[in-house]
């Protein structure tokens, strides 16, 4: 679970930034509907894409697809990173030079060959990984961050856009640059909507069982370390699924009982999430005077 939140909650924030402020209004109009369609196709085609098809992948080419992987990931990521910090260079740089344009010639060049570097040097040190077995923490990690990716994208554009164009053309008119625009003026006050995204994405991770089922290698141990992605798993909802059937119904055994405890816990930990998601959002809500 952790893992598909570092995969989606980044990414998709990110994603829905660039289509709300920064990616032209047709591109907008052709991208968005293809990733609400993501959100459509059933998990069981997910789990078994994950089994038939990325589990050999990531045995035999382990190491390149995480270094294709960590370009995809970190690459969109870092362009906007780019952007935001480009802006707020030359935002501090109009004091002492006039010719904006030059300076953001050399400013924006200078910071994609430091990202280019870095991420060159990640996927680098990641492509001479090698994975024993495909079907592993990583590969559910991933499927499930793919998974909930188009619920936080499509969720935290639209709160993006609900901010209004009033509200930044106000913010341009005030001189604000599009970094501080996008920083300190849609992201705050859309901040509800992006947490109620990010609740969403990560409750749909934590509830899902047949990917996990399938993908995850259902092996009753934890990693050693713990935080060894590429070891073979079990979750609580792939082992409610998998042990039910063996269970005593009618006697009440005491494998029944662990089942329905641990039913009992993923109960008890989306309540704990969905109040703590409510809270957050009130708070936000009074800070900003709605």
């Amino acid at each position: 679970t952790l893992g598909a939140i570092i995969v989606a909650v980044p990414l998709g924030i990110a994603a829905s930034v660039c289509l709300s402020d920064l990616l032209p209004f047709q591109v907008r109009q052709i991208v968005k509907p293809v990733i609400e369609i993501l959100a459509a196709i059933p998990s069981v085609a997910y789990g078994f894409f994950a089994l038939v098809v990325f589990a050999p992948l990531l045995q035999n080419h382990g190491g390149v697809i995480l270094s294709v992987g960590t370009w995809m990931i970190l690459g969109p990521l870092f362009a906007l990173l780019v952007v935001v910090i480009g802006d707020l260079i030359l935002d501090k740089l109009r004091i002492f030079v006039k010719k904006t344009k030059l300076a953001a010639a050399v400013v924006f060049p200078v910071l994609g060959v430091l990202a280019f570097l870095f991420i060159s040097r990640l996927a680098g040190q990641l492509a001479g990984v090698e994975i024993s077995s495909g079907t592993n923490a990583l590969n559910v990690a991933v499927i499930l961050g793919i998974m909930a990716l188009p619920t936080v994208v499509s969720v935290s554009e639209d709160a993006l856009q609900a901010a209004g164009r009033e509200l930044r053309e106000g913010s341009y008119a005030l001189g604000a640059t599009r970094a501080e625009t996008i920083i300190k003026t849609i992201i705050p006050a859309s901040i509800s909507g992006i947490l109620a995204a990010v609740i969403l994405g990560v409750m749909r991770a934590i509830g899902e069982t047949m990917v996990v089922w399938m993908a995850s290698g259902n092996a009753a141990r934890i990693p050693d370390p713990w935080y060894n992605m590429l070891q073979p798993v079990r979750t609580l909802t792939a082992t409610i699924a998998g042990d039910m059937g063996e269970a005593d119904h009618v006697t009440g055994s005491s494998r029944f009982h662990v089942l329905f405890a641990m039913a009992f816990c993923l109960l008890a930990f989306s309540f704990i999430m969905n109040l703590a998601s409510e809270i957050i959002v009130k708070r936000s809500r009074k800070k900003l005077g709605k």
